[in-house]
C-alpha cells in the first residue's frame, strides 16, 4: 500500500513539474531531502601572446545546474521514466568562487550534473589593448554526486569572440631602431623614452568609437618594439602613426672649445604598420632637433631660509642632577644641504664652521620658494668635539674622563622664507627650567670614552 502511495504521488508531482518552471525543483527537491554540495572557482581563460593567464570569472554570473529527472529514478505517470529536467542556479562571488547544494538520490546511487553557463563579457588587457572579449564555459561541463559528499570544481570559461576585432586577427610585432643627432655623432634616442602610438578607430572591425592610444617605452639602444593583434600580411595589416619627444644636449664646437645646450628633439607622426602573425623588422627611424630648452636658473628663484637649534650635553656624569650646558664653542659643525635631490643640475653644498660661529647667528642659506614649487631643501647636522666630563666609577668620587661625541641628525626640510626650528622643547634635571628649541646629545649614545681614569 506504501509503495502504491509513494508512486502516486510522485507521477502527481512530475505531471504537475510539466506544467511548471522547471527551476523550481518542485518534484525533486520535495522527494530528495539529501544533499550534496559542489563548490569551487570559476575562471577567465586568457591567452596573451602564447601565454595563458587566469582571471576570476566576474562576480553575478548565474552558473546553472541541470539534472535529469530520469537519473533520479523517478517513473512518470505512465510507469516509465520521468521527462523533464531539475535545474538549479548558482551566482558566482568574490574571487569567482561559487557553491550549490543538490538533490541526492536516497539510495546513495550517483546522479550526473551538467553545470553550464550563459556567456560574459569582460574587459580584458591584451598587451596594453584594452578589448571586450565573450567568453563562454567549456563544453561537456559536468560532475557525478553521491549524497552527504561535497566536490571540489573548477570551471574555466574560454574566450569566443572579440567585440573590436576580426575573428582572424593575430598578434604582431613591429620593431625599429630609434637614433637622434648630438651634434657630433648619431646616438641612440634613450631608453625609457616614451612613445604615443595611434592606430585609427576606422581601423577596426567593427569601427571604434574613438582611435586607440598606447604608449612604448623604448628599450635599450634605442629598440622601439610595438605588440598588437593586427590583420594578416595578405589582408594588409593595422596602420599606425607614432610620436615622440624627448631633451637632450647637443654639442657645438666654438674656437675648439665644446658647448653642450639642451634642445627638444622630435618625432612628428610617423607611419609604421603591423602584421598579424608576423615580425615587420623596419630601418631606423631619426629624431629631428627642435627648439633649443632655455635654461632657468634655479637659484634665482630661491628665498632666504633661516634654521636654528641649540645643542647640550652633561659635563657631569658623576651628579646626573646637574642641568645639561651648551656643547664647546669649538666643536665642529658641518652642514649638508641636499640640493642635487631638488634638482640633479645642483650640487650639494657643504659647509664646515664651530658651534660659535653656527649658533652665534642664526643658520641662514637659500631653499625653493613655496609660492613657486613644491620642492624643499633637506638639510642634515654633524656634530663633532671632545670635551673632559666628571666620572666616577673607579674611586666613588668625582674624576675627570675625556669623551668624544659624534652626531648626525635626520634631515630637516628648509622653505624659503621661512624660519625652521631643529630641536624641541624639555626641562632640565632640576625639573624646573625649561630649554627651548633644543637637543640634548647623551653620553651613552653619542659618546666614546677616551680615557680611563
Amino acid at each position: 500500500m506504501k509503495k502504491i502511495l509513494f508512486a502516486a504521488v510522485a507521477a502527481l508531482l512530475l505531471s504537475a513539474c510539466a506544467e511548471e518552471d522547471p527551476a523550481k525543483g518542485v518534484v525533486v527537491e520535495k522527494v530528495f531531502t539529501s544533499t550534496s554540495t559542489i563548490k569551487g572557482v570559476a575562471y577567465l581563460n586568457v591567452n596573451t601572446s602564447g601565454t595563458t593567464l587566469e582571471q576570476f570569472v566576474p562576480a553575478g554570473t548565474q552558473l546553472v545546474f541541470t539534472v535529469a529527472n530520469k537519473d533520479y529514478g523517478i517513473k512518470g505517470a505512465g510507469g516509465g521514466a520521468a521527462q523533464g529536467n531539475f535545474v538549479k542556479t548558482a551566482t558566482v562571488g568574490g574571487n569567482g568562487t561559487y557553491e550549490v547544494a543538490l538533490p541526492a538520490r536516497e539510495d546513495g546511487e550517483p546522479v550526473t550534473v551538467k553545470i553550464t553557463s550563459d556567456p560574459v563579457l569582460v574587459n580584458i588587457n591584451l598587451n596594453g589593448i584594452e578589448e571586450k572579449k565573450i567568453f563562454t564555459i567549456e563544453t561537456n561541463q559536468s560532475q557525478a554526486i553521491v549524497k552527504g559528499l561535497t566536490y571540489q570544481k573548477k570551471l574555466t570559461y574560454e574566450a569566443k569572440d572579440n567585440l573590436s576585432e576580426s575573428a582572424n586577427w593575430k598578434d604582431g610585432t613591429y620593431t625599429t631602431i630609434l637614433k637622434y643627432n648630438n651634434g657630433k655623432e648619431d646616438v641612440f634616442v634613450p631608453e625609457g623614452t616614451e612613445v604615443k602610438v595611434t592606430v585609427s578607430g576606422n581601423s577596426f572591425i567593427p569601427k571604434r568609437t574613438n582611435d586607440l592610444v598606447i604608449i612604448v617605452k623604448v628599450k635599450a639602444g634605442g629598440v622601439l618594439e610595438i605588440k598588437m593583434p593586427a590583420k594578416s600580411l595578405l589582408d594588409g595589416g593595422l596602420s599606425f602613426n607614432m610620436t615622440s619627444s624627448f631633451i637632450a644636449g647637443f654639442i657645438t664646437v666654438t674656437s675648439g672649445v665644446e658647448n653642450t645646450s639642451k634642445y627638444i628633439f622630435e618625432m612628428n607622426s610617423t607611419a609604421g604598420i603591423v602584421y598579424g602573425g608576423e615580425v615587420n623588422n623596419t630601418a631606423a627611424i631619426k629624431f629631428t632637433k627642435g627648439a633649443k630648452v632655455e635654461q632657468t636658473d634655479i637659484l634665482s628663484t630661491w628665498k632666504n631660509a633661516t634654521f636654528a637649534v641649540k645643542y647640550l650635553y652633561s659635563n657631569d656624569h658623576f651628579d646626573h642632577s646637574k642641568n645639561y650646558i651648551a656643547i664647546p664653542g669649538d666643536a665642529k659643525v658641518t652642514i649638508t644641504e641636499k640640493r642635487s635631490s631638488v634638482d640633479a643640475s645642483l650640487s650639494d653644498v657643504v659647509k664646515v664652521m664651530t658651534y660659535d660661529q653656527f649658533i652665534g647667528s642664526t643658520y641662514q642659506t637659500l631653499a625653493p620658494d613655496p609660492a613657486v614649487s613644491d620642492d624643499v631643501l633637506s638639510i642634515t647636522i654633524k656634530v663633532d668635539f671632545i670635551t673632559t666630563c666628571k666620572t666616577g666609577e673607579n674611586s666613588g668620587s668625582a674624576i675627570n674622563n675625556t669623551f668624544k661625541y659624534s652626531y648626525t641628525s635626520g634631515s630637516f626640510a628648509l622653505l624659503g622664507g621661512i624660519s625652521t626650528n631643529g630641536g624641541t622643547n624639555f626641562l632640565q634635571p632640576d625639573h624646573t627650567t625649561e630649554v627651548k628649541n633644543a637637543v640634548y646629545l647623551d653620553a651613552a649614545t653619542y659618546a666614546t670614552k677616551l680615557t680611563n681614569n
